[in-house]
């Protein structure tokens, strides 16, 4: 909330024309950044911003790539190792 009302300020409002940005895009941006604390450090988000601006990288690209295969492969093991605990609970019910 604090943050929607910073959107409004004619300082940052003439910046984000600057970079041809929507306050929706910072709102978005804000969102992404955060760790869940709801709190985000004004250089973080401002590196961030600046790197909206414009076609993407292939580094970028590649980093986006690399990080969802990470998280792909951690939630599929997370998901066998569940479905594996799961069975295995079954099967020594089913025994005892």
């Amino acid at each position: 909330d604090d943050f929607k009302e910073i959107l409004t300020a004619p300082k940052l409002k003439f910046w984000m024309s600057q970079l041809e940005l929507e306050s929706e895009d910072l709102v978005s941006l804000f969102h992404m950044m955060d760790n869940g604390t709801g709190e985000l450090s004004l250089d973080a988000f401002l590196e961030g911003a600046s790197r909206l601006k414009g076609p993407a990288k292939n580094v970028d690209l590649a980093k986006l790539l690399a990080w969802s295969q990470k998280t792909d492969y951690k939630l599929d093991k997370l998901l066998n190792n569940s479905v594996a605990g799961i069975r295995n609970g079954r099967n020594i019910q089913e025994q005892g």
